[in-house]
């Protein structure tokens, strides 16, 4: 199931949610165009991939 963060009255609670249980870092990756992959490791590493401009 696909659930999108729509611009309605619920985007700004949704949005803090996903800040809380991501952290910025990763919810700023997700939001990047550019970015095509997020990997965590267990160590806490954060790996982005994405295109080349």
């Amino acid at each position: 199931m696909r659930t999108e963060v729509g611009d309605g009255a619920q985007a700004e609670p949704q949005r803090g949610v996903l800040v809380n249980a991501l952290g910025p870092k990763v919810v700023s990756a997700l939001a990047d165009a550019d970015v095509v992959e997020v990997m965590l490791n267990d160590d806490g590493t954060l790996w982005l991939e994405g295109k080349i401009k």
